[in-house]
């Protein structure tokens, strides 16, 4: 849940002494080389759309005010879709510099599912599992208003995939 992550958030910068933006900027996106991905937006900058229910009419979203501090583990990170296929790419052969194996294995293990029948949605420790037939793809998903995001990846074979949405009426998962 978001109230989770924002209370992680918190629990990181008290830890570690300092905010959370740059304990983050330090510790997985330098590291990882992801240099286009941030807590603000930096240009170019998709415009964002969202479509008014039963009119089909888009209209502009306002650009959202930057959040800091702990409500910012909530979510306010801006990407691209070649970073965030290099954070599938992350997530299919960790570095073990910057996550351990072991909780990598945690973060994919099953904690909560959707559908505990046909179980193609579950949840483990911050990661979104996706099943499609024999293959589980891990990941997340996310938004802010008129920007959706997805990136997934099948860690047994490395294949996997990033969509960005400027938009709020189509789901990047069924894209």
């Amino acid at each position: 849940s978001n109230l989770a992550f924002i209370l992680l958030g918190e629990v990181i910068a008290r830890l570690s002494g300092t905010a959370y933006e740059d304990y983050v900027e330090a510790r997985i996106l330098q590291p990882l080389g992801l240099a286009r991905t941030s807590f603000a937006p930096e240009p170019p900058t998709a415009v964002a759309y969202s479509v008014e229910p039963y009119t089909d009419v888009a209209q502009r979203e306002p650009m959202l005010v930057e959040r800091t501090g702990g409500i910012a583990a909530a979510g306010q990170l801006w990407s691209t879709v070649g970073d965030l296929s290099r954070w599938a790419a992350f997530l299919a052969s960790p570095d073990p510099d910057v996550l351990a194996p072991e909780s990598l294995e945690l973060m994919t293990s099953v904690q909560s599912m959707a559908d505990p029948y046909r179980w193609s949605l579950a949840w483990g420790v911050g990661l979104m599992l996706v099943r499609s037939g024999d293959s589980i793809y891990c990941g997340h998903d996310g938004g802010m208003p008129g920007y959706l995001a997805n990136v997934l990846v099948d860690r047994a074979s490395g294949l996997g995939g990033a969509v960005l949405v400027n938009g709020s009426s189509v789901s990047p998962s069924a894209v």
